[in-house]
């Protein structure tokens, strides 16, 4: 029991209701690697480089709120250094970024791994 309980407090549930933009950002990302788009939820790992509290997740969520629809494709999928401007712009969002990198792309994990950290049904 205490496994489980320790598996579900090492990940954040990013869900369109939860953390819409966040959630977008997500889909986007999976739907141009490959990974499909539509998914129930994402976990977001809290080992990662940098750990968002709850608040600071839900601060990105409004910081990404503020960005256009462009802006937002941006940030998501588009030229590094274009990115990487936005991602600058804002702390949080900077701090997203490297979290949203390590969730896609991990030395340490292979992408059956990161299909186990999408949820597509429930």
């Amino acid at each position: 029991m205490d496994s489980l309980i320790k598996k579900h407090l090492t990940y954040r549930l990013i869900t369109p209701k939860s953390h819409p933009k966040i959630y977008e950002v997500l889909d986007t990302i999976s739907h141009d690697g490959g990974g499909g788009a539509g998914h129930v939820a994402y976990r977001l790992p809290l080992g990662m480089d940098m750990i968002l509290t709850n608040f600071e997740l839900m601060e990105a969520e409004a910081a990404l709120c503020e960005l256009t629809d462009e802006e937002l494709q941006t940030y998501a999928i588009g030229e590094e250094s274009e990115m990487k401007r936005i991602a600058h712009s804002n702390a949080l969002l900077s701090v997203l970024h490297v979290n949203l990198n390590a969730f896609f792309i991990s030395e340490d994990q292979c992408a059956c791994c990161t299909r186990q950290k999408i949820i597509s049904v429930l």
